[in-house]
């Protein structure tokens, strides 16, 4: 299984190397909080964790979306209805997601936000406002030009609708059990046997779902094992997890690659290594 949609700060190139050093004992139970398109749960039940001990926190219309899907609630059906409305020339689509954007939020949101998702340039998060879509620009196709060094078109949508409903149909199937809230996670009640795992914002990106959070404040209110991803090192004992690439990945002020590190809180002795 692999994350629905692109999306900004997502995880799904180094979820195996951030799980590989982090210790969940057995009984406990992993909290996967700002959980976004949810590349680190996803890979960790992939890994042979039971749904049913995972529990997914996220503010934004992913929230919604994971909700949704534990709940047993998601139905590809109406999913399907939508993707059948999608242009089959790829060179209108992002005109198709630009008026999809303009429309109210409604019964069908969970179903829409991730054609948006898939579309938003950059993989910024898309939100919800007053009952409109917010962060809303959209990729658009785009095919070499004659002395071009790229030779290969680009694609409006990543993954493109069939992909898409090949992912999350793998996700219906495989995530029964599973415990899913949208709730802001600074409010969110964690459980006692909980190992939680915390992907927040990264400082100078844009908005994620509308709020922003002080991951140093969350952690020191918890008694829990907590271990904390950012472009910094909060804790002496920091694990660089990838130096980042050279190109791509979000938005926002940088002049270097994005670097990644895993931070550790309420946690003795060595760093597990699997």
């Amino acid at each position: 299984m692999v994350a629905p949609t692109s999306y900004q700060g997502g995880k799904g190139r180094i979820a195996d190397a951030i799980l590989d050093h982090i210790h969940l004992p057995p009984g406990a139970v992993f909290c996967d909080l700002c959980c976004g398109a949810g590349s680190i749960s996803l890979a960790l039940m992939t890994r042979g964790r039971r749904p049913q001990d995972i529990i997914m926190v996220d503010r934004g219309p992913y929230g919604d979306f994971w909700r949704a899907v534990a709940g047993g609630r998601f139905d590809l059906g109406r999913l399907d209805r939508h993707l059948r409305q999608m242009p089959s020339d790829p060179r209108k689509i992002r005109a198709h997601l630009k008026q999809l954007s303009r429309e109210p939020v409604n019964d069908d949101s969970v179903y829409v936000f991730l054609l948006l998702q898939a579309g938003s340039f950059g993989g910024k998060a898309i939100g919800q406002k007053g009952g409109r879509w917010t962060n809303s620009s959209f990729r658009a196709f785009w095919e070499p030009k004659p002395g071009c060094n790229r030779k290969s078109h680009v694609n409006p949508m990543m993954p493109m609708p069939g992909t898409l409903r090949e992912r999350v149909a793998e996700i219906v199937s495989n995530c029964a059990g599973l415990r899913a809230f949208r709730a802001d996670v600074r409010t969110f009640s964690v459980p006692d046997n909980a190992v939680m795992y915390v992907d927040p914002p990264y400082e100078g990106t844009a908005a994620y779902a509308q709020h922003t959070l002080d991951v140093r404040a969350l952690v020191q209110e918890l008694s829990v094992p907590c271990y904390v991803s950012e472009a910094v090192p909060l804790t002496e004992d920091a694990v660089l997890i990838s130096d980042g690439r050279s190109k791509g990945g979000i938005s926002g002020k940088r002049r270097r690659a994005h670097q990644e590190w895993l931070s550790r809180f309420n946690v003795e002795g060595p760093w597990h290594v699997r």
